[in-house]
């Protein structure tokens, strides 16, 4: 929900503590389970991607320990769970693909032009990310667009920076950055 719906959020909250599951259970299911979404998602390919690039190069052992570390308040029963991709390891299991090459792992240096593109509600690849991917790419241009979740280059002022970037990679536009506003966020109600 955070990674896509970041409005939602605080309404979704709420309602988990109340008991009401329905908004987060139908976001799941909209995602998930519904048949007309079906290659909306690319499934197959995410998943190829994570079960032979992510899921095989650490153990659960290793994913509840930095759990621990980073969620200390957290049960480990959600801790074992990687944060937006609960229950991962299940799915790569049924998924079957084989482990990728050592190399897939490493770290790019480069002096290519970049651009590296976050949003700062991106509750899956997060803003922190593009700092680290950009460290070894000497000619990158690292923005954070606030207020914006995850797939950015849909928001209007991302899509406006890769474009700027195709015409300018040495200098992309992104005066744009500094005007974007965060989401007007669901709120619930107090209870009467």
């Amino acid at each position: 929900l955070g990674t896509h719906f970041p409005a939602e959020v605080p309404a979704a909250i709420d309602e988990l503590a109340h008991g009401n599951a329905t908004r987060v259970a139908t976001r799941l299911a909209n995602t998930y389970a519904n048949p007309g979404a079906v290659g909306v998602m690319a499934w197959g390919l995410t998943l190829s991607i994570w079960c032979s690039e992510w899921v095989p190069f650490e153990s659960e052992a290793d994913q509840l320990l930095a759990g621990r570390h980073s969620f200390a308040a957290l049960p480990d029963s959600m801790r074992a769970q990687a944060p937006q991709l609960p229950f991962l390891r299940k799915a790569c299991e049924a998924w079957n693909v084989p482990k990728a090459s050592e190399w897939v792992r490493g770290a790019t240096d480069s002096a290519t032009p970049a651009l590296v593109l976050s949003g700062s509600y991106d509750g899956q690849t997060g803003a922190a990310s593009g700092q680290y991917v950009a460290q070894r790419l000497s000619r990158a241009t690292v923005v954070t667009v606030p207020g914006v979740a995850h797939g950015i280059y849909i928001d209007p002022c991302g899509g406006a920076v890769v474009n700027s970037f195709f015409d300018n990679p040495q200098r992309p536009d992104t005066s744009c950055v500094n005007t974007t506003l965060p989401p007007a966020y669901a709120i619930n109600p107090p209870p009467l």
